[in-house]
């Protein structure tokens, strides 16, 4: 518990701290001696520095997920404790214990250490010995341990979906109550749909005879690589659980930088007249409004006669074809050329008389 409070702390505070300092540095880096750095908050500054905390982000995702499969590895699981395969049969698993028997039995070892371990692994023996508690083990791991009214395997799956289902109603409870507040600037659907989806993805591992394909093909990589040792059904979900808890965070960072993109890059100036060209469109549709509204009165004498809005209506579409006519280019141009034919024609008239 206190290794994830510590790792959501870090998550608030880590990334905007090393892309503060790590800006300057890879400025200094690429850019050549001499040459001006990007002023802050002009657009190149903030255009990296989005950059730079996107590649941040990703980095510490990727780092915790593997920091994440790491303590899963180191936790171990009964298999590994004993040094059986998971595939190992009864047969295999009680051959081995009885090898570890013979050299870690109270009667021939001693010390406290020696009889506690002969202990451990004597439980151990005898959950993957039975199959009811090995199938329940593989799932829901250790916890299985803790069930005494569990007999067969019914009992334990429907043990282990409460617990699931309590888990995860609990969690969308919270992710409410956080987005209620207004915490969740971004990605509230993807984080209730990521929720869902490992829901029944669980219900599927635990309730399925055999493990999952996604999980087998994983578990195949693994073997091929030597790198890790194999996951099983429950350790595979604890690392899911940790990943998804570390996208949500991640989300929550890495919204807010890519939302409204092109409005955060305006200028304080494009910005002022971005609003002032709203606010003379909202004066346009009124004063259009109240001319419409200005024409319907007009109007409303001709609304019960139907011959007169008729003649209106000829004679607005006249007035609107001469006004159209005279105001044209071409026949102000004619009309300018004849009058000045004709004072020219008055002039040469009055100089002969």
């Amino acid at each position: 518990m206190a290794s994830q409070l510590l790792n959501l702390g870090l998550w608030w505070f880590l990334p905007a701290q090393v892309t503060a300092y790590a800006q300057p540095v890879l400025y200094r880096i690429f850019i050549r001696a001499g040459d001006p750095h990007p002023a802050p908050n002009s657009p190149r500054f903030i255009r990296d520095r989005k950059r730079i905390h996107t590649a941040v982000i990703l980095l510490y995702l990727l780092y915790t997920i593997i920091d994440a499969e790491h303590q899963i590895q180191q936790s171990s699981n009964f298999y590994h404790v004993l040094k059986v395969p998971l595939d190992a049969s009864k047969q295999a698993v009680g051959s081995r214990w009885r090898r570890l028997a013979a050299s870690l039995h109270p009667d021939k070892a001693v010390g406290q250490d020696t009889a506690a371990l002969f202990t451990k692994l004597k439980a151990m023996s005898d959950v993957l010995s039975d199959p009811t508690k090995r199938f329940a083990y593989d799932r829901f791991g250790p916890d299985i341990l803790g069930w005494q009214n569990c007999k067969i395997t019914r009992d334990y799956i429907v043990a282990g979906l409460y617990q699931l289902t309590a888990y995860y109603v609990g969690s969308a409870g919270i992710l409410l109550l956080i987005a209620w507040a207004g915490y969740l600037q971004s990605g509230v659907f993807w984080r209730f749909y990521i929720m869902f989806a490992m829901f029944v993805f669980e219900v599927m591992s635990a309730t399925r005879p055999e493990f999952l394909g996604v999980l087998t093909k994983f578990n195949t990589l693994l073997r091929w690589t030597g790198l890790r040792a194999e996951f099983l059904p429950f350790q595979f979900i604890v690392l899911l659980r940790k990943l998804a808890f570390t996208v949500f965070i991640a989300l929550n960072q890495l919204g807010p930088l890519f939302e409204h993109s092109e409005d955060k890059g305006l200028e304080k100036g494009e910005r002022a007249l971005v609003q002032g060209l709203d606010a003379v469109n909202a004066r346009i549709d009124a004063l259009d409004g109240e001319m419409t509204n200005i024409l319907k009165m007009e109007m409303l004498p001709f609304a019960t006669k139907q011959d007169d809005l008729d003649l209106f209506k000829r004679g607005m579409q006249g007035f609107l074809e001469q006004n159209t006519v005279r105001n044209s280019d071409e026949v102000k141009t004619v009309v300018k050329e004849v009058l000045t034919r004709r004072r020219a024609a008055q002039g040469a008239a009055a100089e002969g008389n």
